[in-house]
């Protein structure tokens, strides 16, 4: 089972708020986070790491929690192997998913692909005919599609993006990939160990308020 956890970083609306959820961090989080200069980068950062930390807590994986990264740069729980998790992020949605297999998560915001244009001159550069011929018009939303499922599908399999984009499209493995959309967000799912079918439950998480369910709709 893939549980999807969720945060809007506008929750972080205080540096008091952004200090309770730097302290509920493990050290390497809390330095990870913390080392970005930049505003929306250092909120995503925390944001992924209490989502990733309380969940871990509540789910009965007591701390201390250390990483590794693989040698392709996918981080995992060097303590609880047998954990798998992804993080993925776009403006102010941040996004985790955790598993106990193999999954890959991707994450974008509608407003920020790009114009028709330059989708299409991304297409033919990197993408496959099957994949030029499903964006042909160029829809912006179909771009959005074909990228994060390439996206999620190099990140679940710990492989570099460019083997993906050629080798790789969007006729494949769709049992095993979901796409969701809510507020303007897309998620891309995917996990060669389980058929993705049905609607997800979504926990949203917030820092002074019980988590909520928030439903997803496949698309």
């Amino acid at each position: 089972m893939i549980q999807l956890l969720y945060m809007d970083t506008r929750e972080l609306d205080t540096e008091e708020k952004c200090q309770e959820v730097a302290d509920s961090l493990s050290e390497e989080r809390r330095e990870k986070a913390l080392r970005f200069v930049h505003e929306e980068p250092r909120k995503q950062r925390l944001a992924a790491g209490y989502l990733l930390e309380r969940y871990l807590k509540e789910s009965g994986v007591e701390p201390p929690y250390h990483y590794g990264k693989s040698d392709g740069g996918k981080p995992y729980l060097l303590n609880h192997p047998d954990i798998e998790f992804c993080i993925s992020h776009s403006g102010p949605h941040v996004f985790v998913a955790v598993a106990e297999q193999m999954v890959g998560l991707d994450v974008e915001c509608l407003d920020r692909v790009p114009p028709k244009k330059k989708c299409l001159a991304i297409a033919e550069r990197f993408f496959t005919e099957e994949d030029k011929d499903f964006i042909e018009d160029g829809d912006r939303e179909a771009f959005l599609k074909v990228w994060t499922f390439k996206e999620a599908v190099a990140k679940g399999l710990d492989i570099p993006l460019v083997e993906v984009m050629k080798n790789t499209d969007v006729t494949m493995l769709s049992e095993h990939i979901a796409r969701l959309e809510k507020d303007g967000v897309m998620v891309t799912l995917c996990s060669l160990s389980e058929r993705m079918c049905g609607d997800f439950k979504v926990k949203k998480f917030f820092i002074d308020r019980e988590t909520q369910c928030v439903r997803m709709n496949l698309v």
